[in-house]
C-alpha cells in the first residue's frame, strides 16, 4: 500500500509539474490588464570596444508573453513563476571586430512586465596580451629572454534596462 501511495504522489508531482496538479507548479498568474499590449523597447549595453544597440517590442496577453528582437531569433526560457524570459542565441547587435556577442537574455517581471524589463549580453572580447615565451636565468634571478604577444579571448557579460513605451 505504501508503494502505491509512493506511486501516486510521484506521479502527481510529475502532472503537477507538467500540468497544475493540486497547487504543485500551478498555472503562473496572468499579467495584469493595465499592462497588457504591445509594447516597443530599446536598451543600449554597454560594452568594451563600444555599446550594444537592441530594439524591438513585446506582447503581453493573460499569462503569455510574446517578445520579437531585431536581428535575432528569440527563444522563451523557463522562468519562475513571476518572470517571463526568452534566450537570444548566436551573433548579433555588434559591428565590432574585436568582440563577438555570443547570446542575449530577456527578462520580464510578470506583474508589471513594462517596467522591470532588462537584457543581459554574453559576449567575448578578443583582445591581446603580452608573454614571455623564453625565460633565462641572470645572476640567479629568472628573467624573460623573449617577450610575445599572444591573442586571447575574454568572456564577461553585461546588462541593460529597457526603455519601454506603448506600440503605435
Amino acid at each position: 500500500m505504501r508503494r502505491r501511495a509512493g506511486a501516486i504522489a510521484f506521479a502527481c508531482a510529475i502532472l503537477g509539474w507538467l500540468a497544475g496538479c493540486g497547487g504543485i507548479g500551478a498555472a503562473p498568474p496572468p499579467v495584469p490588464a493595465n499592462a497588457q499590449g504591445t509594447w516597443n523597447f530599446t536598451a543600449s549595453v554597454p560594452a568594451p570596444g563600444g555599446g550594444l544597440w537592441f530594439e524591438g517590442s513585446f506582447t503581453a496577453v493573460g499569462d503569455t508573453l510574446l517578445l520579437e528582437v531585431k536581428g535575432a531569433e528569440c527563444f522563451p526560457t523557463r522562468g519562475g513563476t513571476d518572470t517571463f524570459g526568452y534566450r537570444c542565441p548566436g551573433q548579433f547587435g555588434s559591428s565590432r571586430a574585436q568582440q563577438t556577442v555570443t547570446g542575449a537574455t530577456f527578462s520580464f517581471w510578470r506583474h508589471k512586465p513594462t517596467e522591470r524589463a532588462s537584457v543581459t549580453v554574453s559576449l567575448v572580447t578578443t583582445t591581446t596580451r603580452r608573454t614571455c615565451a623564453y625565460y633565462t636565468t641572470d645572476n640567479g634571478a629568472r628573467v624573460c629572454a623573449r617577450w610575445s604577444t599572444e591573442v586571447v579571448d575574454v568572456p564577461s557579460t553585461q546588462g541593460a534596462i529597457l526603455k519601454v513605451q506603448p506600440a503605435r
